[in-house]
């Protein structure tokens, strides 16, 4: 007689891969959710400091800047007078996957004398399933107020 090996049935087998497949996609979405929360708060990161920099090299330089809110993207938009003419430098930034436009297209307005014009700005965020109302700060220095409903 011929003693028999010790091995895996299909069962285990099946059993075994199943419940590594589960680890796997549990695991998994909340890592992409992590992710996108991460770009976000990136995005809102960087979106301050562009805008920021748009309104003080707008004050300084004397010169017109304009930001402008595309559906996948915004344009940071300085314009400077060399001695040519117009210069014109855009900086673009992406918006994350997660985050997108509602109000559709619309302009933000520096002017030589430091102040700004710009109307309501609605962004939606999928991850934290809530609006942002970027609504425009009266006076001087382009500054914003962030709304979150």
């Amino acid at each position: 007689m011929r003693a028999s090996k010790p091995a895996f049935t299909l069962m285990e087998v099946v059993i075994v891969l199943g419940l590594v497949s589960l680890l796997l996609v549990v695991g998994f979405f909340p890592a992409q959710r992590l992710k996108d929360s991460y770009q976000e708060k990136q995005f809102w990161r960087i979106f301050n400091q562009a805008w920021t920099k748009t309104a003080l090299t707008s004050e300084r330089k004397g010169a017109v800047a304009e930001v402008a809110f595309r559906k996948k993207y915004i344009d940071f938009i300085n314009y400077e007078e060399d001695v040519h003419g117009e210069k014109r430098t855009v900086r673009r930034l992406e918006l994350p996957g997660s985050l997108e436009i509602l109000s559709g297209f619309a302009y933000a307005d520096f002017y030589k004398n430091g102040g700004t014009r710009f109307d309501r700005v609605v962004f939606y965020s999928h991850v934290t399933k809530k609006k942002y109302i970027m609504i425009p700060q009266v006076g001087f220095g382009g500054r914003y107020r962030l709304e979150v409903k």
